[in-house]
């Protein structure tokens, strides 16, 4: 394995150690701080583009709303441990001058991503992030502000201070350069979801994996090329994106027709009329051909009435 050391573990990268998310793998994490040279370059996707070119706006927005000022600072390390530090998006500066300044934490997802955030709360992956940035720069308080851009909205919070979860994040980030310095590679399960797109596939699988979940074994086909197309690349994270609303939309509607339902006032009849929608709600049977009995019991008439049909099939699956 070539190796060339990355300088330190930042708060982005305690997420990753911790596995806190179904994406995320520790043994890539290692890889990539004990400096192994990636099989491939992975450039910058439509989600990565979008947080830095839209940095500036989400905080500009968030001093607007809250009348908090903000500064943006270089990154900062660790006083006794320089190879774990973090990179704060901006420094708030409190009204009260007597404050210690706090820290703030700028997420920019898309609309699917932020809908689920606005329902679900802060994941703990971000929240770890800024536990471990208030860490490193000794400050007393934070935020962390979601920015919705096309519908131009933000969810932010604060996230409360915890001493013992901070230095339990401490001994984590010390164990895992230990690991690194003593060229100990962290076990590893392999999974669809993190590996078919991780640019450590093939020296990770040298070393040995662990497949638990039935239908995995897709993962260990070669992997294919990478293209670099940004057009394609924005229009394809567009297509994720609507897709996800449109699951979610379709979750939401099953749920309301659920609860339409059970509200239905049956002794009305089939149809009913409100004062803005007219609703009609029945039961009944239908006939339905069985095609796969038809082709096993009666293959010579099924046959009769089987014929090619041209089909265009794209498929896109979402990766990180």
């Amino acid at each position: 394995m070539t190796q060339q050391r990355k300088h330190k573990i930042g708060a982005s990268d305690l997420p990753a150690i911790m596995e806190l998310e179904p994406y995320h793998c520790k043994r890539r994490k290692w890889f990539e701080v004990a400096g192994v040279k990636p099989e491939f370059e992975i450039s910058d996707t439509f989600h990565t583009l979008r947080g830095k070119r839209l940095e500036s706006i989400a905080a500009d927005y968030f001093s607007e709303i809250t009348g908090f000022k903000l500064l943006k600072v270089p990154p900062r390390q660790h006083p006794k441990y320089p190879f774990i530090g973090a990179s704060p998006d901006r420094k708030i500066l409190h009204p009260d001058k007597k404050r210690f300044p706090g820290l703030l934490e700028i997420k920019i997802p898309g609309q699917w991503h932020f809908k689920k955030i606005q329902q679900q709360g802060i994941p703990e992956s971000w929240q770890v992030q800024v536990l471990f940035g208030m860490y490193i720069t000794k400050w007393e308080w934070s935020y962390i502000a979601v920015f919705w851009a096309d519908g131009w909205e933000m969810k932010y919070e604060p996230i409360e201070k915890d001493p013992d979860r901070m230095k339990d994040l401490q001994e984590i980030a010390l164990d895992f350069w230990i690991s690194v310095e003593k060229k100990q590679i962290p076990d590893a399960e392999a999974t669809a979801v993190k590996c078919k797109s991780c640019p450590f596939k093939e020296t990770c699988f040298k070393i040995g994996v662990e497949i638990k979940e039935k239908g995995e074994e897709k993962i260990l086909t070669p992997s294919v090329p990478l293209v670099q197309k940004p057009a394609l690349e924005t229009k394809v994270q567009r297509f994720i994106e609507l897709r996800n609303l449109k699951n979610e939309i379709e979750e939401n509607l099953q749920q309301l027709r659920d609860e339409i339902k059970e509200l239905y006032p049956t002794d009305y009849g089939e149809v009913i009329q409100l004062p803005k929608a007219r609703v009609m709600y029945r039961k009944y049977q239908r006939e339905q051909l069985n095609s796969k009995a038809l082709k096993e019991q009666a293959p010579e008439i099924y046959s009769k009435f089987v014929y090619l049909k041209n089909i265009e099939d794209l498929r896109i699956y979402e990766i990180w």
